[in-house]
């Protein structure tokens, strides 16, 4: 199991964290069930969004596990075919949200590699959660082994032209902490199974954590 060290600014102080290894959609079910649950960005990959009661999507998954769940998104072609499916979503922007509600968990996975600016989303989010409620972060790791057997190849590497940031575990959890969360649990994350590589992928992942092809963090307020 990995450690890191994160800088604490409010504290002046560094804060160990170790670093688990799981699957995203195990963890993020692992946190949700039976519990109230806003998801932001909820569209993602719309086009394998079918009805909710058999699919492998990711707010579909998500809305079964749930106790209640609300979808945000600013798409709203993709928030009214989600309605349209029979899932309840809203439109509404992630770095500016006003659900009207407060809820147990807040879920943002492949999310906050798409925003303009971060911290603006984590404050507020928290205006949205409930006493004792927690926030999930999923994101794709920037130096997953993939990345770097694509450089080797062809001095390139596949990468959604949508994305404006990265983070790993360190910068991740400073910023977590520098906005008055306390990190509860992080992961190095597989959900890559684009045959030929998944298994090459999850050999990888029993070598080094940074190998790993995303980061799945669970965060509160102290």
């Amino acid at each position: 199991m990995t450690t890191i060290r994160v800088r604490d600014i409010r504290h002046k102080c560094y804060v160990s964290i170790k670093m688990g290894k799981g699957d995203m959609y195990k963890i993020i079910r692992e946190n949700i069930s039976g519990k109230s649950v806003l998801d932001v960005g909820c569209v993602g990959a719309i086009k394998s969004a079918v009805p909710k009661d058999g699919n492998n999507y990711l707010h579909g998954f998500i809305s079964r596990h749930a106790k209640y769940c609300i979808g945000v998104d600013l798409n709203e072609t993709g928030v009214a075919k989600l309605n349209e499916f029979g899932y309840n979503c809203v439109v509404g922007d992630a770095e500016n949200l006003d659900i009207g509600d407060k809820f147990q968990v807040i879920v943002a996975a492949n999310l906050i590699e798409h925003l303009s600016n971060v911290g603006k989303f984590l404050e507020s989010a928290k205006g949205h959660l409930s006493p004792e409620g927690s926030l999930l972060i999923a994101t794709p790791n920037p130096f997953f082994l993939w990345r770097f057997i694509e450089i080797v190849l062809r001095d390139n590497f596949a990468m959604n032209e949508e994305h404006t940031c990265w983070f790993d575990p360190k910068t991740l959890g400073y910023l977590l902490l520098k906005h008055g969360f306390r990190v509860r649990a992080m992961y190095w994350n597989t959900s890559y199974h684009v045959k030929p590589h998944s298994y090459f992928v999850r050999a990888a992942r029993c070598i080094r954590g940074y190998f790993c092809s995303g980061i799945t963090v669970v965060a509160d307020i102290p």
